[in-house]
């Protein structure tokens, strides 16, 4: 939808995507839009409107008025009288659309005053929020409301139009009032000027602001141009109003114009005190990044109600930096001062207590109890302490809640790797900084990523002579995400590329944790490698911490809180301790995860007896989980279960590798069976058959009937991946092999599963007659075993077989059998593949119409459930739909659909088979003809491959 923008804010300006709209023909429909967009919280009745701009007429007439003006206004905007995009009129009311894609600057204006009216803040005065909202609210006022406007025939109007001026008036100028005011306790008196100026331009007869700017004027230095201000002001009072003077502007002139250098002029002012006290080490460094962080800490330290904040997080994250930005950038908001308290090292609670009262200047004497002194030193204090590395002195954190309360007016910022546990802590998470994302990186996003600007920055100052290059780039964004934006990792990777390249830099993190090291010597020791950052948080915890962090770190791609129960032996008070030290996260979906250097570091910690009994429960506990998704899959809860398994691929894959290299060989083969459907269906079919490839070469042959069944089923497994990736001669082996086997020991329901997938692989090479005997056979075996939820496979597939002999009345009857059983089942893709056969027989029989709702709702469902085998299969059925329209455009549209159908196909390893080629040829045949023109068809069908594929399903649907 357009983007329609008013101003109202000075003469009227409406824009449509940035272009001037003239086409309002008389100032009645300006009027119209103008007092409709002012007044967009309600309808108007249309009786009110008429009675608002033609007051004089008779009903009848201003009724016809409003029609034409209301008709005038939808041609001017562009708005369709259908959808109403802009305007929500009936036969009685009319009302602006308060969602429609439009901007008005009076609602913008109004809303940044209220939040800084509703914003909590220590003090208005001091508050950075709340001044960024009022200097962009009077950068939208650019004169009084609707300026040189005006319906001279027409009073209500023009007394609505009064009061609104007046009030917006009003804020903008008591706006510019509170803007002064702040810029002049911050000192800085440029800006306080600038704002007195602007607010004197819309009040010229405001004495008293007369008053303010000459008292900024020589605050500033500007003796001369104070003396002069005051002329203005008193020759401005004598023409418009033909008065003098207030006798306190007389008497500050006078001031002002007798003051010499030896004795200069004394005025009132309103600053904190010019050299507020703080003792903030400089930095070596430029800051990086960390936009949003800091507005949010300087908001929460504006908020009366927020007097401790901790800003937690792993070693190495940032925090101590990151907390003395925010101290540097709140130097003017406390009167007595910022100050930095260091604690590495300290290890008794009277240290602590000393320590901080020689940070603010407490001298400590006689016989009182120091912490008393120091709360009566602080008592009176205006002021923001920052405890740096607080995680060793938990224990000592009550001293923290006593200062809270004996000194009210002092904020207490504390950097910790693990939480103080105080009712009025206020915790801040620190994470590592944004990196480029590793499925969408552009050179962009790059430049944009906080983490590759601290790589590029370190590397410089470690190589004056290193520059950025396109060749390295790409092996930078991976060091960043390897370290996944730990700003002290990516310092020390940096450090190296004195000796190495990006990519060999790359390649050591991968190795080996200990290359993470520097030989700087002006950092804390427990900063000169990860290491030691590890090392020092290791010793923070109990040996029963230990413990469970080690065997937690054996968890790849995260886990659920049941996982590390049964695995690790981690109930809720361990987990909550690990996240309270900053060394798990959990992210909204309820799973935690390590960050993966401290996930290595850990796995390091774990010894080889423990490695080995956690392995065996981790490995067991996954095949658990797969055998029950399995046993799901035809079921309403197969999409949740396809999905839990997709979350948990990082960890199946680290079960399998552990149980196929040197493991439990058997149990990982249960698992690689039963997560076959699972690999089939989200189209990881090249890893489902090398897992399944190592497995059976991992179990002996000669074995009992369990085995020999197990192995039946792996074979069967690995069939179906290997025949959707089109090797139909390796697939038909494999199911012959599974099928001996389960023959030999009596598995006639996995006799049923081989025989059916025998079918599929016969009918995809065109042998319909072998087919369709495998298949009958199949589906007669599952109906004497009474499996009915199992037919669902041989019916869809003699109605596949049914289709390419041109028998459509036993296609439509084995495919409705086969769909009203997955309805009856609630099976979501037994549902879709029974609907895909159903729209390309439809297609078939060339009642493309028909086709249309069958493949729509298939593509819904396979899209639903990640299955994109089944998505490309029904583009390339929608495009068949699209071709037959025969026109331009929608055969275009079916070179697109083509196209990304193409690239799907190609990213999962799946072609198309001989039999399903010939349809497939069909569509492109007709699509190609109706656009009546190649190159539009090459280019279209390039479209759709560059297209994302959540475009491709919209465009489809449409």
């Amino acid at each position: 939808m357009p983007h329609l923008s008013l101003s109202l804010l000075g003469p009227m300006q409406v824009t449509l995507d940035g272009q001037t709209l003239t086409g309002f023909e008389y100032d009645k429909v300006r009027a119209l839009l103008a007092y409709l967009a002012v007044e967009a919280d309600r309808p108007h009745r249309r009786e009110a409107l008429m009675g608002l701009l033609w007051p004089d007429l008779p009903d009848a007439s201003a009724r016809m008025n409003l029609r034409q003006a209301l008709a005038t206004l939808r041609r001017a905007i562009g708005d369709r009288a259908v959808d109403s995009s802009y305007l929500l009129a009936n036969r009685d009311t009319v009302q602006w659309n308060p969602s429609s894609d439009g901007s008005l600057d009076v609602a913008a204006f109004t809303s940044l005053l209220d939040e800084t009216e509703q914003h909590a803040h220590r003090r208005a005065e001091h508050c950075r929020p709340c001044a960024e909202r009022l200097q962009e609210a009077v950068q939208l006022y650019r004169g009084s409301f609707l300026a040189q406007f005006s319906l001279s025939d027409s009073v209500l109007f023009e007394e609505w139009a009064l009061l609104k001026r007046e009030w917006l008036h009003h804020r903008a100028v008591a706006a510019m009032g509170r803007l002064v005011t702040y810029h002049e306790r911050r000192g800085d008196y440029e800006q306080a000027i600038s704002a007195a100026r602007q607010q004197l331009e819309l009040d010229s007869w405001r004495e008293e602001a007369h008053r303010q700017l000459m008292r900024l004027l020589v605050l500033n230095g500007e003796r001369s141009a104070a003396l002069a201000q005051y002329e203005r002001c008193r020759r401005l009072l004598a023409e418009e109003l033909g008065v003098e003077p207030e006798a306190e502007t007389t008497t500050l002139y006078e001031q002002i114009r007798e003051a010499t250098p030896d004795a200069p002029v004394e005025v009132r002012r309103l600053n904190l005190p010019a050299n507020r006290p703080h003792n903030l080490p400089p930095q070596p460094t430029p800051f990086v990044g960390r936009e949003q962080e800091l507005a949010d800490l300087s908001a929460l330290l504006d908020n009366p109600a927020c007097r401790l904040v901790t800003l937690v997080g792993m070693g190495g994250v940032g925090k101590t930096r990151l907390a003395l930005q925010v101290a540097t950038e709140q130097l003017e908001s406390f009167a007595d001062g910022v100050h930095w308290v260091p604690l590495a090292g300290l290890h008794s609670a009277e240290r602590l207590i000393r320590t901080i009262g020689d940070a603010v200047g407490c001298s400590f004497s006689g016989q009182e109890e120091v912490r008393h002194q120091l709360l009566s030193c602080l008592r009176d204090k205006e002021m923001l302490l920052v405890l740096d590395n607080f995680e060793h002195l938990l224990e000592e954190a009550g001293l923290l809640a006593d200062i809270l309360k004996a000194a009210p007016e002092v904020s207490l910022l504390v950097t910790s790797r693990g939480w103080l546990h105080l009712r009025s802590e206020w915790v801040f998470e620190v994470r590592g900084l944004p990196v480029p994302d590793p499925e969408v990186v552009t050179s962009l996003q790059e430049e944009q990523s906080s983490a590759v600007q601290l790589f590029v920055q370190s590397a410089v100052r470690a190589k004056n002579d290193w520059r950025l290059n396109e060749a390295e780039r790409p092996w930078i964004v991976r060091i960043c995400q390897l370290l996944e934006g730990l700003p002290l990792g990516i310092e020390l990777a940096a450090a190296w590329v004195r000796l190495l390249s990006c990519e060999e830099i790359a390649r050591e993190v991968e190795k080996d944790l200990a290359f993470l090291a520097s030989t700087t010597r002006d950092v804390p020791n427990r900063h000169r490698s990860l290491q030691a950052v590890f090392d020092h948080s290791w010793r923070l915890l109990s040996e029963e911490e230990q413990r469970v962090l080690g065997e937690l770190a054996l968890f790849r791609g995260g886990f659920r809180r049941e996982a590390a129960e049964q695995v690790a032996g981690a109930g809720l008070p361990l987990l909550s301790a690990l996240l309270d030290k900053s060394l798990l996260r959990r992210n909204p979906t309820g799973r935690y995860d390590l960050h993966e250097l401290v996930r290595q570091y850990s796995l390091q910690m774990l010894d080889e007896d423990g490695m080995l009994m956690v392995r065996t429960r981790h490995l067991r506990y996954f095949r658990e989980l797969a055998e029950t998704a399995e046993g799901k899959f035809t079921g309403p809860e197969q999409g949740r279960w396809l999905a839990a398994l997709e979350a948990e691929h990082d960890n199946v894959q680290a079960a399998l590798e552990w149980a196929f290299g040197g493991g439990d060989a058997k149990d990982g083969l249960r698992l690689a069976v039963a997560l076959y459907r699972f690999w089939h269906w989200h189209t990881h079919l090249s890893e489902g058959r090398q897992w399944l490839r190592f497995g059976l070469a991992a179990v002996d042959e000669h074995e009992t009937e369990e085995d020999a069944l197990l192995r039946a089923k792996a074979f069967h497994a690995m069939g179906v991946l290997t025949d959707e990736q089109g090797a139909y001669a390796e697939a038909t082996t494999l199911f012959e092999q599974a099928l001996a086997l389960r023959q030999q020991w009596g598995d006639r329901a996995g006799q049923a599963a081989s025989l059916n997938s025998l079918g599929v692989v016969a009918w995809e090479q065109q042998a319909l007659d072998q087919a369709q005997s495998y298949m009958e056979a199949s589906l007669a075996l599952r109906r004497e075993l009474g499996q009915r939820e199992w037919l669902l496979g041989p019916l869809n597939n003699l109605g596949v077989v049914a289709i390419a002999r041109g028998d459509y009345e036993a296609a439509q009857a084995f495919l409705e059998e086969s769909l009203a059983i997955s309805r009856e089942s609630q099976d979501q893709l037994g549902a879709a593949g029974s609907l895909l056969n159903l729209g390309t027989m439809m297609l078939d029989r060339g009642e493309p119409a028909s086709a249309w709702p069958y493949l729509i709702e298939s593509l819904g469902l396979h899209w639903e459930a990640a299955e994109k085998d089944g998505v490309a299969y029904c583009l390339e059925g929608l495009a068949g739909v699209f071709a037959a329209r025969q026109h331009p455009e929608a055969a275009l549209h079916a070179a697109r659909l083509l196209g990304a159908a193409e690239k799907l196909r190609q990213a999962i390893g799946a072609p198309l088979s001989p039999s399903e080629r010939p349809r497939y040829e069909r569509s492109c045949h007709a699509a190609r003809r109706a656009t009546l023109d190649e190159a539009a068809f090459t280019a279209a069908w390039a479209e759709g491959q560059a297209m994302p594929l959540e475009q491709v399903i919209e465009q489809a649907r449409g």
